[in-house]
């Protein structure tokens, strides 16, 4: 099999050495994600599922008021007089 490999023309050599090395490629991708799972089997916990997120409830004396003086950046919202 070896003298056969050495006997080949160049191309072929070439093209013989692509496949074995995208089988290569491929076998080791397929490990990679194998190995990938069992990590993640193996070390973490899984993860837990809340119905559903609880609202928070901000307080409405934290808004500031508006104030009389011009801003350095005007909004875009008219004011209601402006409208």
């Amino acid at each position: 099999m070896l003298k056969r490999f050495f006997t080949m023309s160049d191309a072929e050599r070439a093209r013989v050495l692509a496949r074995i090395m995208a089988v290569l490629i491929i076998v080791l991708l397929y490990f990679l994600g194998a190995f990938s799972l069992y990590l993640r089997f193996r070390y973490l916990d899984p993860e837990k599922v809340a119905s559903s997120p609880t609202p928070v409830v901000l307080p409405t004396d934290i808004w500031e008021e508006e104030t009389v003086t011009p801003t350095l950046y005007p909004t875009l919202t008219p004011k209601p007089e402006e409208s």
